[in-house]
């Protein structure tokens, strides 16, 4: 069977996260469809990081979140699995936070410039921003169900996704009783799987 695939090319930019870096970023965003934003699962979110997620903002840019080094909580710091998940869920939560403190000053300075321009602001208009708002908010929202986050350990080579996950232990029958739309609503989240 000929499967007919379509191929892409892909040219990745490697930006560091360093101070000494951030023209580089800003000028890799301007070239770029895409955006991937690596942050440290032991280290965490860094003061630099808010810096980058405000320079994707200012490009448009929604960034795909990865979460890498997961290996270090167990080798390094012998977290349990419990205790890798809480630390793994704060992380993201604080990322959220950011995304949602850039937002909502965004928003803000918005708001505050359209009141000034138009005093004769309609509802409609209202309503218009206050819906793009919302979608906006939930386009920066980080949620592993949703797929915009992936886990991984770039130095053993290996990475995954919730959904890709939620598929790969339906396919291979590990998890039967939940379909993968079910199971990745579970998979990262305060739930615990019994197999009786």
């Amino acid at each position: 069977k000929q499967q007919n695939k379509d191929k892409f090319v892909v040219h990745l930019l490697d930006s560091p996260g360093h101070m000494d870096f951030s023209s580089e970023v800003s000028s890799a965003l301007q070239i770029s469809d895409g955006a991937l934003l690596v942050v440290d699962a032991v280290e965490g979110l860094c003061a630099r990081t808010h810096q980058v997620l405000r320079e994707a903002f200012v490009h448009e840019m929604v960034p795909i979140l990865i979460i890498n080094k997961i290996d270090r909580l167990c080798t390094e710091l012998a977290l349990s699995p419990t205790e890798a998940y809480t630390r793994l869920k704060r992380l993201l939560e604080s990322i959220n936070a950011a995304s949602a403190a850039m937002l909502t000053l965004a928003d803000v300075d918005s708001t505050t410039s359209t009141t000034n321009d138009n005093s004769n602001n309609d509802n409609s208009n209202t309503k218009q921003q206050s819906s793009y708002s919302i979608r906006r908010h939930e386009d920066w929202t980080f949620d592993a169900s949703k797929g915009n986050v992936l886990f991984g350990s770039a130095l053993l080579g290996w990475g995954f996704s919730v959904p890709w996950l939620a598929r790969h232990l339906y396919r291979s029958k590990i998890i039967t009783d939940l379909k993968p739309v079910q199971l990745r609503q579970c998979l990262f989240g305060d739930y615990k799987y019994k197999n009786d």
